[in-house]
């Protein structure tokens, strides 16, 4: 869903990526598709916070949640009757 390293931190490892894993170990890393999502998430848990103060984040809360929700869909294949982007061989979306 998010392509081209917009985030700007997506090669930074604290692994050598040229290098052979020790037997036993497999990298496993996330997308910018589930940043994202967390990311919204927590802006939603931000601005409900906020709400407390002002009722005016109300509006940003509902937005930033639906934003989570759009993503969650679409990884799960449910919009438009995609398929999900889950990969059961692998164990990772």
């Amino acid at each position: 869903m998010f392509e081209g390293g917009f985030l700007g931190l997506d090669n930074i490892s604290v692994f050598d990526r040229s290098m052979r894993l020790p037997d036993g170990y497999r990298l496993k890393q996330a997308d910018a598709t589930g940043w994202m999502a967390m990311f919204a998430l927590n802006m939603t848990v931000i601005a409900l916070e906020l709400t407390h103060e002002n009722p005016n984040y109300e509006g940003v809360a509902i937005q930033t949640y639906e934003q989570f929700l759009a993503i969650a869909d679409a990884l799960a294949g449910h919009a438009s009757g995609a398929r999900p982007l889950w990969d059961a061989e692998d164990g990772f979306f």
